[in-house]
């Protein structure tokens, strides 16, 4: 068992899941991310660059840390594929914090060939319509498909809905969450540093 998580797919601690906000104070999550290192978090584009191009303002929070919870983190920086075209490819985005956190915090991760995600577990948390408790699903890689992505299979009780991005999988690689409960393409988020492990 990998001595990061929990029995079954669920990690022992989600600290490194992120909150993106589209202000300091709204209530609503626009969806999740992760924190990859002390100043960047890995979300989807479509989540990030919207609200990015019309304010040039995001926020992030991180509700699952004891020591974050209460305070949000300002982005300075969002890197996206340019093109909607690309963002439809590659939905995914680096937001670039404007102060350093601990990297105690951060998730540890690799960028595996999806061919070697299948059979593999997955847990993803997030916050379906904008809730800000948020709820987690989790499943088996089913298939390695084209351009990255991987279909991702669940019987969770509870299924990923709009909102609901990327977070993590247990094992050595992460994988992103589905909307559906089969049969959903997700692109395999990049590589942040080595070691082990939203429509």
């Amino acid at each position: 068992m990998n001595p990061g998580f929990g029995a079954g797919r669920r990690p022992r601690t989600a600290v490194w899941v992120a909150a993106v906000h589209a202000a300091e104070e709204d209530e609503s999550p626009l969806g999740t991310g992760f924190l990859v290192d002390n100043r960047r978090v890995i979300t989807c584009a479509h989540v990030a660059c919207p609200p990015w191009e019309k304010s040039g303002a995001l926020w992030v929070a991180f509700p699952k840390s004891d020591h974050l919870m209460d305070r949000r983190v300002q982005v300075l920086e969002v890197i996206a594929p340019e093109t909607p075209a690309e963002r439809r490819k590659q939905d995914v985005a680096v937001l670039v914090l404007t102060e350093c956190l601990s990297d105690e915090a951060a998730a540890r991760l690799r960028r595996p060939t999806t061919d070697a995600l299948v059979g593999e577990a997955w847990w993803s948390f997030g916050f379906p319509g904008g809730d800000v408790f948020g709820n987690s699903a989790d499943g088996t890689v089913g298939e390695s498909l084209a351009f990255g992505r991987v279909r991702l299979d669940t019987e969770s009780r509870y299924l990923v809905k709009p909102g609901a991005h990327p977070t993590r999988q247990p094992g050595p690689h992460p994988a992103p969450a589905p909307e559906r409960p089969h049969h959903t393409r997700t692109k395999s988020p990049p590589t942040s540093r080595p070691g082990p492990m939203n429509e």
